[in-house]
């Protein structure tokens, strides 16, 4: 139960809720595009100079770090940042149309819809509200990008032993799924 699991959680999530939404550039050359879900990073491809539609549209959920409290309560931040392709139709005067914006738009608003309704996740990790949401006012068109954080409350780890057994057992092994450090027998 860390944030890793979490990440995984949301993005298992993600790509049940937009598996059946899919985009089409408005110039209508290039093919439906399905939404890629990505963790932490983009795939290395993507920070080339070259711009391939093909890897778009996206949804890329980043950990920002989180808190743990003194009485052991902890949270996490995740920014889930879109990224849509859309090079525009040609309309009066040869001038595109700049309506790309709309892909991370409704992108945005069906993840935000689906933790509206389903505020835990994987039966731990509570929404924390606020959640923000924004779409930038300078684009680097034909890429447009929307950005969302939200805050989730995450189990933290209950000592059983001291601080020496793990100088004597530095594994991370030892670590079980509900987040209790045992000793194996």
């Amino acid at each position: 139960m860390t944030p890793i699991n979490l990440m995984n959680a949301l993005k298992e999530r993600t790509e049940q809720i937009t598996k059946n939404y899919k985009f089409q550039q408005s110039n209508g050359g290039h093919a439906l595009r399905e939404i890629k879900v990505h963790l932490q990073h983009l795939p290395e491809k993507m920070y080339d100079n070259e711009i391939d539609p093909a890897d778009y549209p996206f949804v890329l959920i980043m950990m920002g770090g989180g808190t743990v409290n003194e009485a052991r309560e902890g949270n996490c931040s995740i920014t889930f940042m879109i990224g849509g392709y859309d090079d525009g139709i040609t309309i009066d005067g040869g001038v595109r149309d700049r309506q790309g914006w709309l892909i991370p738009a409704e992108i945005i608003w069906r993840i935000i819809s689906d933790l509206e309704l389903n505020s835990i996740i994987d039966g731990r990790y509570a929404l924390q509200r606020p959640i923000t949401w924004e779409l930038p006012e300078e684009q680097p068109a034909p890429m447009w990008f929307g950005l969302i954080s939200a805050v989730f409350s995450v189990p933290v780890i209950q000592e059983e032993r001291g601080m020496d057994w793990w100088e004597t057992n530095p594994t991370m092994d030892k670590y079980d799924d509900v987040h209790t450090l045992r000793r194996e027998n």
